[in-house]
């Protein structure tokens, strides 16, 4: 989910912009964890590393959207604290 920028918030926007960016942080995280578990179990067997491969390829692009949001985040915080 991309946060939307605008010209001023409410303590709902910035409440909104916090959680979606915990949640997509959990989600990474649980993600990591599901990986390191196939990585040192050997769960994936005659699959090869090639899962694990594509996992780590498509958690870096999801971490560098996650990024831009949290980068949104903090743009919305400051935006919020210098409003009257």
């Amino acid at each position: 989910m991309t946060i939307e920028l605008k010209d001023t918030y409410d303590i709902d926007d910035v409440r909104s912009g916090i959680t979606t960016s915990l949640d997509a942080l959990e989600s990474i995280r649980q993600r990591v964890r599901l990986i390191r578990l196939a990585v040192t179990s050997d769960l994936l067997g005659d699959y090869g590393s090639d899962p694990i491969a594509q996992g780590l390829d498509d958690l870096h692009v999801d971490i560098e959207h996650h990024l831009v949001d949290l980068r949104g985040v903090q743009i919305m915080v400051r935006r919020f604290a210098q409003e009257p």
